[in-house]
């Protein structure tokens, strides 16, 4: 459980809110909590005056740092 203080303007507004879309107030903050972590989630956009946007995406998935170096140093590279 939560109990979370707004100050008055947010409590009106979400109160409004809630009314204009039938909903109760903790079904609207549960809405946004969601839509908030899948946000969080979805990757950031890169502008595309940013001199590495045209690069972005260009290189195929290939072995991990750790499978090239086993490759390259043995399987116990990693190990003390």
């Amino acid at each position: 459980m939560l109990t979370v203080r707004l100050p008055e303007t947010q409590e009106t507004a979400l109160a409004e809110y809630c009314r204009r879309h039938g909903l109760t107030k903790t079904q609207a903050v549960q809405q946004a909590l969601k839509k908030l972590f899948v946000a969080e989630k979805a990757p950031l956009p890169i502008p595309e005056n940013d001199p590495i946007a045209k690069w972005v995406g260009s290189v195929r998935k290939g072995p991990s740092t750790d499978e090239l170096m086993r490759l390259t140093r043995g399987d116990d590279w990693n190990r003390e």
